[in-house]
């Protein structure tokens, strides 16, 4: 089953451990709907390398760029939860629909244009407006 069809969950602690940051954002992505490769490019790694973050052969390791930009990544989701109460289908969809803010959507921001921060930063400065849940229940 689509994990837009269900209620999302928030990984419990994803900051304290290596082992707990490293499943936390492999869970964050499948309940995204991201390829593997997709995170690889949020994170800065090869297709490979999450492949064994995935299958718990590698973890992410302190003080790299890795490890902060998951820990942004964990915090966009984070963000992205409590917006959406942790409605999977309205999260993915704001991810995938493009926004005049972005120029494109959330996702290919993060994805093709290095824009996790900007992504992050702009959920963490807006609120849901009126505007926008009337947009999203019609």
């Amino acid at each position: 089953m689509s994990a837009s069809l269900n209620r999302l969950f928030l990984p419990h602690a994803p900051f304290s451990s290596a082992r707990k940051l490293s499943q936390g954002v492999v869970q964050i992505a499948a309940m995204l709907e991201m390829y593997h490769a997709e995170l690889a490019r949020v994170l800065g790694w090869q297709c490979a390398d999450i492949g064994q973050l995935a299958n718990g052969r590698r973890l992410l390791e302190r003080d790299t760029p890795q490890w902060r930009r998951a820990c942004l990544f964990v915090r966009m989701y984070q963000q992205l939860y409590q917006r959406y109460d942790g409605e999977g289908a309205r999260m993915i969809n704001w991810l995938r629909r493009d926004h005049p803010a972005f120029g494109t959507s959330p996702h290919l921001l993060m994805v093709d244009r290095d824009g996790l921060e900007s992504v992050h930063d702009w959920l963490l400065r807006n609120g849901v407006s009126d505007n926008e849940e009337a947009v999203e229940q019609s």
